[in-house]
């Protein structure tokens, strides 16, 4: 690109070396800016090269298509808001809205108990992480958020399994995020119905308690989160918000501990213009 310098440009119109445009003045006898072919393949080019780049094809008929490439090399337009859904609820997008961005995790799983000395409980699997970017259709509807809800711990000195964390969803969009498995079957969430997802990225599986000295199994980690510690003098954490799985229960002689609690889901959507 480069500022028109023919021999009638306006100097310095726009500070020392920034040339413009003048009308002429018939009185004065000043000339109008005459322009030339090297400006003009300048400015057609610059333009062209930005709509090309986008992976557009040249259109001598439609007049929107620098708009359209600006629009597409920058991503969906302007953010307009944050929604952030920690419980289940129903999300009515913003009237200006045209897509939306969601990432959602799956609840974790809990850790297992134990109820037997030097025994450790294995611990629960996190949630599985999803996220993709939506075309909203018009005109515009609401849609249903279901949130899972983590595993819940098992009590001090008892064998039970620790429950698996529930899904996250959005069922409408085709969007979930599968909880993270229990103690019994300490799986990492996966995501299903992901066909349009950009991003998936499956819970960490739980771990396996220790079986000589009593300590439980640490919790697997979700993306962005951690899995819950093991304990020998108190209760297992719960996995770290969100979709951490729980800890397993530690049983070191003569201290039997609960189990960690799975951490629940969540789903943030981010609303463009």
């Amino acid at each position: 690109m480069h500022r028109i310098d023919t021999s009638t440009a306006q100097k310095d119109k726009f500070g020392s070396g920034k040339n413009g445009f003048t009308g002429g003045n018939p009185q004065t006898g000043e000339l109008p800016t005459a322009l030339d072919a090297d400006f003009f393949d300048s400015v057609q080019e610059e333009i062209a090269a930005v709509i090309e780049a986008a992976g557009i094809t040249l259109a001598k008929t439609n007049n929107a298509q620098l708009v359209a490439a600006i629009k597409s090399l920058t991503g969906p337009g302007r953010l307009l808001s944050i929604r952030t859904f920690p419980i289940s609820g129903t999300y009515t997008p913003s009237a200006s809205a045209t897509k939306i961005r969601v990432r959602a995790w799956g609840a974790g799983g809990a850790g297992g108990g134990s109820a037997t000395a030097n025994v450790g409980a294995g611990s629960g699997a996190a949630g599985a992480y999803v996220e993709v970017t939506i075309t909203l259709s018009q005109p515009l509807s609401q849609y249903s958020v279901i949130i899972g809800t983590g595993g819940a711990s098992v009590a001090a000195n008892s064998s039970a399994a620790g429950a698996s964390g529930g899904a996250s969803s959005i069922s409408a969009l085709g969007l979930t995020a599968g909880g993270g498995g229990g103690s019994a079957n300490a799986t990492g969430g996966v995501a299903s119905s992901t066909t349009i997802a950009s991003l998936v990225v499956s819970g960490q599986n739980g771990q396996g308690g220790n079986t000589s000295n009593g300590v439980g199994g640490q919790g697997g980690a979700s993306f962005g989160s951690y899995g819950g510690l093991a304990r020998t003098s108190s209760a297992g954490s719960t996995g770290g918000f969100p979709g951490g799985g729980g800890a397993g229960a530690s049983y070191v002689t003569g201290s039997p501990q609960a189990s960690g609690a799975g951490s629940n889901g969540l789903i943030i959507i981010e609303e463009y213009s």
